[in-house]
């Protein structure tokens, strides 16, 4: 039973178990009434002061229980405090142990993370190294075969022209029409071959001077002029945008025109034969003087891309180019310390750029 029921259940009973008793026994033992009136005040007192007792005893008790309970909640609410700081502060220092941790992973991540970019410029300026260097050691080991090759095919070649002159100083043709068909394509195989020896003796041969004040809108116009006569063949819009105020370099005019000449010449022989557009511009680049040529060919395969300056390479049907034009002018930009620079994509023309430094 809650205590506020047994209190007023107490309170009931000792009233009326007073009231009954203690009357029954004033009537019996007292006949006087100012006695009665007298002895019923007392009564009335010794009840207020006998239950005031009672319930300051009882009352008291449980309050000392209260109290207890209250002080050990009091204490019990002050340890979890403690603890409650203490595993705050506990958490706190975990949790700067973790953002400084956190710190220093990404701080690690970030050096980690510029180490691999720096890993793979590495092992990106690596790989180009070796491709130039293999192209390099391909390029030497074919110009020590080509300088032995052309001495040793230039004797039967010289034979055979001075043959072929014997016969056109005695009007051997004259004599049978076939005979003089037979001569003209003898000296027709006899020029192809001579270009061809010409064209590997200068990819081989060593460097020349680059070091001459060039002017190249000059080599460009005296492409321009050597190739009028070809251009004239197609419908070709030329847009050359190089003028006398052009970009002056250190550079080898005759090397320079062998470089235009075979860009220019594969871009007119990639165009089609009408609406053909070669575009040719300057600029200054990072590393010195920028010079492109853009036409609207048919592009090149993204396979072959790579060997488009690979010496004998081409794609173009057998008699139609030897493959060495390319191959050329980047053994000359070599020479120059200048780059050459292929942007192309299948029937969406191509740009070759040449950057050679200041």
């Amino acid at each position: 039973m809650k205590f506020e029921f047994r209190i007023t259940l107490i309170y009931v009973l000792l009233g009326v178990s007073w009231i009954l008793f203690s009357d029954m026994a004033v009537e019996r033992l007292v006949e006087s009434e100012s006695v009665q009136a007298n002895l019923q005040t007392y009564k009335g007192w010794f009840y207020v002061l006998t239950t005031a007792l009672i319930f300051f005893f009882f009352m008291r008790r449980h309050l000392e229980k209260l109290r207890v309970t209250e002080l050990e909640l009091a204490q019990h609410k002050e340890s979890l405090e403690e603890k409650v700081q203490s595993q705050t502060r506990t958490l706190d220092k975990a949790l700067k142990d973790i953002n400084d941790r956190h710190n220093t992973l990404q701080e690690k991540n970030q050096v980690i993370h510029q180490k691999n970019l720096e890993l793979e410029k590495a092992m990106q300026e690596l790989k180009e190294a070796q491709v130039n260097l293999m192209r390099t050691e391909k390029l030497s080991s074919l110009g020590m075969l080509t300088r032995g090759l052309s001495h040793e095919i230039n004797n039967p070649l010289n034979y055979i022209s001075g043959g072929l002159v014997g016969l056109e100083d005695q009007n051997v043709g004259d004599i049978n029409p076939e005979t003089k068909l037979s001569m003209e394509s003898i000296r027709i195989g006899l020029n192809r071959v001579s270009r061809i020896i010409r064209s590997l003796n200068l990819m081989s041969a060593p460097a020349g001077p680059n070091d001459d004040h060039c002017d190249p809108s000059k080599v460009m116009d005296d492409v321009l002029e050597a190739l009028s006569s070809e251009f004239t063949q197609k419908e070709v819009k030329l847009l050359n945008e190089l003028n006398c105020n052009c970009y002056s370099i250190n550079a080898n005019d005759a090397e320079l025109y062998q470089v235009f000449y075979n860009i220019l010449k594969n871009a007119f022989q990639a165009v089609p034969d009408q609406d053909g557009e070669i575009q040719i511009k300057a600029s200054q680049g990072e590393r010195g003087c920028r010079f492109s040529i853009i036409d609207n060919g048919e592009g090149i395969q993204k396979v072959d891309l790579p060997r488009v300056t690979d010496p004998f390479f081409t794609t173009r049907e057998a008699g139609q180019g030897e493959g060495l034009g390319l191959s050329i002018a980047f053994t000359i930009l070599q020479k120059h310390k200048a780059e050459m620079i292929i942007h192309s994509e299948p029937n969406s023309g191509t740009e070759v750029i040449v950057e050679i430094p200041k």
